[in-house]
């Protein structure tokens, strides 16, 4: 994790025999951070604690002796990789910057003239086509230049342009438009049918019996999908749904509620499927001590 006031310790192997002129090569730089101390040890050398004056590239980073002279480096050439040498940048806090430096190391000389907002790697080059935005997408490989330009059009823009509209197929058939631009439209079964939407309503029923306020039979030669049934009345009662003389579902109106209430199958759009000959029957019964009206809505779809 980062930290405002900390950089992070780092640990590499060096990957090439240190110089005399203060460079030790590893196989990446990255948390190491210029004028951090860093220690240098091996089997047979160290440790000795040092300075990064310089990190110029991925893999290269220049030591001295802690000093404010930043061109200023040791020889460090005993440290060998047969010896397994290593150097550490171990968790340290950060120097202060004064402003002025910040906006010194911030801003984007001319042609630019600008706050430095590019973006830039972990060692600060510029990212660009020869330095590019490492991407990574599990086992896949991208080594290209894209530069794409969708075009329904043959010699667009230019004369010998070839048209690269987008196919749309299942695998054998391709989407053809008709001459007047538009498209055939195939309804599969069960997005079309035909919707029933049927009333009933019933008056003056007793307390204590069991009433039927609706009955719709599925066509012999077709099948349905229940969707939704709207009950109501004007007194508070509990309603059940039939369906060949089985109970299904039941619901309830009760005092301080909405005497309108519904059964409700549309879940999902799947709905309650119903086989040729289906007798769906909505029922009700109630427990005033006087008569009430009831009604009913249902809406199935049939193929």
């Amino acid at each position: 994790m980062a930290s405002e006031r900390f950089w992070r310790k780092a640990l590499q192997s060096l990957a090439a025999n240190g110089t005399s002129t203060g460079v030790i090569t590893v196989a990446d730089v990255a948390g190491f951070k210029v004028k951090a101390e860093v220690v240098l040890k091996s089997n047979t050398a160290g440790p000795l604690t040092l300075q990064i004056k310089n990190i110029p590239n991925a893999t290269t980073i220049e030591v001295g002796p802690a000093s404010a002279s930043m061109d200023e480096r040791i020889n460090v050439s005993a440290f060998l990789v047969s010896d397994a040498a290593t150097i550490t940048q171990p968790r340290q806090k950060r120097p202060a910057i004064g402003p002025g430096e910040i906006d010194r190391a911030t801003y984007e000389e001319e042609p630019t003239v600008a706050r430095r907002v590019v973006m830039v790697d972990e060692i600060g080059n510029l990212i660009t086509e020869d330095n590019p935005l490492p991407v990574h997408l599990p086992d896949v490989t991208i080594n290209a230049q894209l530069d794409v330009a969708l075009d329904h059009r043959a010699d667009f823009p230019k004369l010998g342009d070839s048209p690269d509209s987008v196919r749309i197929g299942d695998g054998i058939d391709e989407l053809k438009i008709n001459p007047d631009g538009s498209i055939n439209v195939v309804i599969p079964p069960g997005a079309g049918g035909i919707a029933i939407n049927d009333f009933s309503e019933i008056s003056a029923v007793l307390a204590n019996t069991l009433t039927d306020i609706l009955t719709y039979t599925v066509p012999p030669n077709r099948t349905g999908t229940l969707f939704r049934i709207e009950v109501g009345g004007n007194n508070v009662a509990t309603y059940e749904l039939y369906i060949n003389g089985i109970i299904e579902a039941r619901i309830r109106t009760w005092f301080g509620t909405d005497l309108t209430t519904l059964f409700e199958f549309s879940s999902g759009a799947s709905g309650f499927k119903l086989n040729p000959s289906d007798v769906v029957v909505v029922k009700v019964i109630h427990q005033r001590p006087y008569v009430g009206d009831f009604e009913a809505r249902i809406q199935i779809q049939l193929q």
